[in-house]
């Protein structure tokens, strides 16, 4: 499913033309494993500071582990999150994937 949804929005990169200087055509990708759990960060934003990204990534691996350990041992162990200038909601969750 990971790989699907991966593969999906790289497909799009090559369908869909940048709207402005800001959105990258094609995806910064970064997958980071720690211990048990795998975050997939897609990065479309030309404009995020790396700075930022690395705090999202940190931020993560020490509150997610302490969520699933407090509220749902069964949750995703796999979790992407996208950047996606596009995107006009509030971020969203859905099977494992947050949109912002």
């Amino acid at each position: 499913m990971m790989k699907a949804i991966v593969l999906n929005v790289f497909i799009t990169c090559f369908i869909v033309q940048a709207a402005n200087a800001n959105v990258l055509t094609l995806p910064q990708t970064k997958i980071i494993k720690e211990g048990k759990y795998t975050l997939t960060f897609i990065n479309y934003a030309a404009t995020l500071d790396p700075a930022w990204q690395q705090k999202m990534i940190k931020t993560f691996f020490i509150v997610y582990p302490e969520l699933a350990k407090t509220y749902n041992k069964k949750t995703a162990k796999e979790v992407t999150f996208v950047i996606d200038t596009t995107y006009k909601g509030v971020a969203g969750t859905d099977s494992g994937r947050v949109t912002y």
